[in-house]
Order: structure tokens, then sequence, then C-alpha cells
């Protein structure tokens, strides 16, 4: 079951339950915004809240349309989790057009990842991550 609510064309706000058998209700709750710089830029902030296992995330997102239909994305992430350790990242995409792209990753874990793809030849994503 989901509900949301679009308090304006920039920002909603929903809540989420799931049922399984012999358990409770689980709710979650989001919120999503988006702040357009001009036309074609904007950038985005993210809230999710699951209460029952003590999450929280905080997500932004940047998007820059440059030319020839080639745009950027910026990304940052914090993950609270009151059962774990906290995590922050981050991650930039350059797409050279809507279908083939190249994206790096990297977190305060020392995680990375380094990948491409191309939808042009049906070709899988490539990964390398350390």
């Amino acid at each position: 079951m989901n509900l949301g609510y679009l308090l304006s064309d920039n920002f909603v706000i929903n809540i989420s339950g799931s049922k399984n058998e012999d358990q409770d209700i689980e709710f979650n709750f989001s919120s999503s915004y988006n702040h357009y710089i001009n036309s074609d830029d904007y950038i985005g902030f993210s809230y999710t809240e699951d209460p029952k296992e003590k999450r929280k995330n905080v997500s932004s997102k940047y998007f820059k349309k440059l030319t020839a239909g080639q745009y950027l994305t910026l990304g940052m992430y914090y993950h609270n989790n009151d059962n774990r350790e906290n995590r922050i990242g981050g991650s930039a995409s350059y797409y050279f057009d809507k279908f083939t792209s190249f994206s790096v990753t990297y977190n305060d874990d020392k995680a990375y990842s380094v990948g491409s793809v191309s939808y042009t030849h049906l070709t899988l994503p490539t990964i390398y991550s350390g």
C-alpha cells in the first residue's frame, strides 16, 4: 500500500505500508523536493525513514544539461542506521547521450565503483569495484 500527496509540482510526500504473515504492518515515510535552477538543470533532495528498523536516509542529486544531448549528474547521500555505522557517499555520472554513460561512486568505507553503460548495442554494464 502506498499513499502519496503532491504538495506542489516540486514537492511530494509518501507513506507506504506492508504486512507479511505473522508480522505487524511496517510503515516507511519519504519526501522529495526538486528545485529547478533553470528550465533544464535542477537539484533534488530526498528523505526516507524506516521507523521500525531505525533507518534514515538523506540524499541529493544535481542534474546539469550540457550540449548535444549530454548531461552530468552529481549525487551525495547520508545513511543513518541506529543498528550499524552511518555511511556517507557520492556519485558522478557523465552521459554522452541518452544511451551511453560513465559513472563513479565512492563512500566513506573506501568502497568505490567505476562503470559504463551502453544501451545502443544491448551490452550489460561494466562495473569495477574495490
